[in-house]
Parts: structure tokens; sequence; C-alpha cells
């Protein structure tokens, strides 16, 4: 069966949003020496930023599958990527090593949302012959980011500054919403 340009451009959001999604998670790890830097905090609290980020995603994604039985999972999606931007911004300015963990917190529960909702939207609307490859597409975004978070975390880290990994993600999430 041909592949529609609807298909397509439902394939990009989702592959955009989970390169999104599990870059931003994996990037910063490269970067806690310049944040704690910035904040003057121990080893323990500094380790907080990939933990709040780490907790919310693992608690998250289950409590998203299941949330899209009852709410519409566009709806949910786009409320996640949502608050997923709000929690980068959030971190992004954060004055003070709290509103980053605040933020971390936030940018963890709205990108859970990527992931759990994109295999739901994908059994929901792709036609059974091409499930398995468009989840296979998915499942390659999420093993990508996961490679080249570092990589892209110490590049644009040594060049711009820690910030600036949590700018780019709110300009790819206003992005993936507009599509």
């Amino acid at each position: 069966r041909a592949t529609t340009a609807s298909t397509r451009l439902f394939m990009t959001v989702l592959v955009v949003a989970i390169l999104n999604s599990v870059l931003t998670g994996s990037m910063v790890n490269v970067v806690l020496s310049e944040i704690r830097g910035t904040f003057d905090v121990s080893t323990a609290q500094i380790s907080w930023v990939i933990t709040a980020y780490s907790l919310m995603y693992a608690v998250g994604i289950p409590l998203f599958g299941r949330i899209s039985d009852f709410i519409g999972t566009r709806t949910l999606f786009l409320a996640g990527i949502a608050g997923f931007a709000l929690g980068s911004l959030i971190v992004a300015v954060a004055p003070s090593f709290a509103l980053v963990i605040f933020g971390r917190f936030i940018q963890g529960a709205g990108g859970a949302a990527v992931p759990a909702l994109s295999m739901v939207m994908i059994a929901r609307v792709m036609p059974p012959d091409q499930r398995g490859g468009a989840m296979g597409l998915t499942a390659s975004a999420v093993g990508v980011g996961s490679a080249i978070g570092p990589l892209v975390g110490g590049s644009i880290g040594d060049s711009v500054g820690w910030r600036f990994l949590f700018i780019a993600p709110v300009v790819i999430s206003a992005f993936i919403m507009v599509l």
C-alpha cells in the first residue's frame, strides 16, 4: 500500500517528538558539571537533574497510556508536548537550582507522553500492515536519541552553554505542536 502525505507527516511528528524527548533526557548528562558550577551544589544534589526527569518519565509512560483510554490521544499528546516545553523553558531560565529540578520534573512528565502515546496512536491510526514498520521507526528514534544525546549535549554545551540545551527543545516542541 502506498504511503500518503498525511501518513508521512504523522510519522515525522512522532519521530521528531521522540527524538526531542529522548535526546533531552540523555544530552544533559555531559553538562552536569557546568550546571553544578552555576548553582554551586553538591554531587548528591546535581544527581537530581537526571533523577527528576527519569523518575517522571518512568512513572508517566504507563499513566499516559492508560489515560489515553479516556482522553483523546491527540489532545493528550499535545498536552504532553506543551508540558515538556514548559519544563524545558523553566530549566532554561531558572535562577535557582530548585527551579531547575522543578522544571526537570515537569519536563519529564510531559516527555513521558511522547513514547507512550506514539505507540497508542500508531496502533489506532496505522493500517495493520504498516504498524510494524511504524513502530520500528519510532523505536529506532529512541535508540538514535539515546546514542547521540551525549554528543549533541557536549557540543552544544561547550559552544553556547548548558541553558541552550533547554531552549532548543522549546523551539522543537513548538514546531511539533504546529505540525
